[in-house]
């Protein structure tokens, strides 16, 4: 059984970004799941069922101005076991790219 949601909170640009002049984008969010399984540790003898709940908070950032454009993505994902705290463990992650014009 699984259930999960997710919510790409709101963007922000700015507002006053002309043609030649730098440009952000901002976009926050959030997912969420819950897991329940029977198996929460395969292959270690006997079987155990939890519940685990994964929060994954995010940002991404897209720039662009002139001759350079980029952008990053990073998120946090935490995981909770409700019945054996000893699993709990995050995991961050990162994704970035940029572009640079250097020769017109």
């Amino acid at each position: 059984m699984s259930c999960a949601g997710a919510t790409g909170a709101f963007a922000q640009e700015d507002p006053v970004a002309v043609a030649g002049k730098p440009s952000w984008l901002i976009t926050p969010s959030v997912a969420t799941s819950l897991t329940l399984t029977d198996n929460v540790r395969p292959g270690q003898g006997e079987q155990k069922s939890d519940f685990i709940t994964s929060v994954t908070p995010g940002v991404r950032v897209v720039g662009k101005g002139g001759r350079v454009s980029g952008n990053l993505a990073f998120s946090w994902q935490q995981s909770l076991y409700a019945n054996d705290s000893a699993f709990n463990n995050d995991q961050k992650s990162l994704v970035a790219s940029g572009k640079a014009e250097l020769i017109e």
